[in-house]
C-alpha cells in the first residue's frame, strides 16, 4: 500500500507540474464565463474598482447552440457484432442508469467554454445498501482531474495514468472509514500526499482528500 501510495504522489507532483497553470486557467475561464465576469482581481487588472462594471453574458446561448446537436448525435456505445445483442442491451442499461447522455453533455458545455471537459466513468458503493453500480460522470470540477503529463494525444486516450481528486467532510470520513482515518493532529499533520506542495489541489477546511488512482497494466487495462 505506501508503494501504491508514493506512485500516486510522485503522479500528482509531475501532473500538478505540468498542467496547474493551464487547469487553473480553466477554471478561471469557467467562473467568469458562468456569470462572475468582474471579480476583484480583474477589475483591480483594469483599474475598474470605483466603477459601475456590468457584463452582458451571452455564453449560456452560444453553448447552447454549440452543444444542442449533440443531444441529437451518436453519443453512446454500440457494437457492430449482431451477435453481440446481449452484451449491447446490457451496456444500454448502463448507460441509462449511469444517465451518461446528460453527462456527456455537461463535460462537452465545460469544454466549449474552458477546452477541456472530462468523463469519469467509475463504480459507486450505496453508502446505506453496500449494492454496487456502475457511474458515468461528468467531472464536476475540471481542476479534480490528474492528466497524465506523458499524454500526446488530444484526448488522452494514451494515458498510463490518472486520477480524480474529490473532497469530503471530515466527518463523513470519518463515518465511512473510521474515526482514525486522520491522524489526531488533523489538519496540523503533514498529508501523506503532499498537497501542500501542490497548486492544483487544496484541501478546503474540514475536509479530506478521496483520490482515485489509476493506472493501465501489462494487459492494456486499468487497475
Amino acid at each position: 500500500m505506501e508503494d501504491i501510495i508514493e506512485q500516486c504522489n510522485r503522479f500528482l507532483s509531475k501532473s500538478d507540474s505540468r498542467y496547474s497553470t493551464t487547469i487553473m486557467r480553466a477554471v478561471n475561464d469557467l467562473r467568469r464565463y458562468s456569470g462572475d465576469f468582474w471579480d476583484k482581481d480583474f477589475m483591480a487588472t483594469y483599474k475598474r474598482n470605483k466603477r459601475i462594471n456590468l457584463s452582458l453574458n451571452n455564453w449560456n446561448p452560444m453553448v447552447n447552440a454549440i452543444s444542442s446537436p449533440i443531444s441529437n448525435s451518436p453519443w453512446h456505445v454500440e457494437l457492430t457484432d449482431n451477435n453481440m445483442s446481449e452484451t449491447q442491451g446490457a451496456i444500454d442499461a448502463v448507460e441509462s442508469d449511469a444517465e451518461t447522455k446528460s453527462a456527456i453533455i455537461d463535460a462537452f458545455r465545460k469544454a466549449v467554454l474552458t477546452g477541456y471537459g472530462y468523463l469519469v466513468a467509475t463504480t459507486v458503493e450505496d453508502e446505506f445498501t453496500g449494492d454496487v453500480r456502475i457511474a458515468v460522470e461528468s467531472a464536476s470540477h475540471i481542476d479534480a482531474i490528474a492528466v497524465d503529463p506523458s499524454c500526446n494525444e488530444v484526448d488522452c486516450s494514451d494515458a498510463e495514468e490518472g486520477a480524480v481528486v474529490n473532497y469530503i467532510p471530515l466527518k463523513k470520513a470519518k463515518r465511512l472509514y473510521g474515526e482514525d482515518v486522520v491522524p489526531f493532529t488533523y489538519p496540523q499533520a503533514e498529508c501523506t500526499i503532499a498537497f501542500s506542495k501542490f497548486t492544483q489541489w487544496n484541501i478546503p477546511e474540514d475536509s479530506v482528500a478521496v483520490i482515485s488512482y489509476y493506472v493501465k497494466n501489462e494487459q492494456g487495462l486499468v487497475d
